[in-house]
């Protein structure tokens, strides 16, 4: 039995150890294939799809396929490549 205890009281050490560091995570920021620094490339991604999305409403399609390329360069969503498609 004290076995038993002591397994068990290292058990929930280690678990309490593991478990109670926090750090502070920053914002990352990516390097893009033309070397242009980008604070939030989700950010950038999402309005490049959403100029692609108005520019093939319009009937502007080289337009649209050209900004979901450049989202693309950020974020490799699945809508993104189904969009493209």
């Amino acid at each position: 039995m004290n076995m038993k205890l002591l397994l068990s009281i290292s058990l929930i050490a280690i678990l309490l150890i593991g478990c109670s560091g926090t750090k502070q995570v920053e914002t990352p920021v990516e390097q893009t294939r033309n070397g242009n620094n980008v604070v939030n490339p989700k950010e950038k991604a999402l309005e490049h799809f959403v100029n692609g999305s108005v520019a093939e409403q319009e009937g502007d399609y080289q337009t649209a396929v050209q900004q979901y390329q450049k989202a693309l360069m950020y974020d490799t969503s699945g809508g993104i490549f189904y969009a493209l498609a």
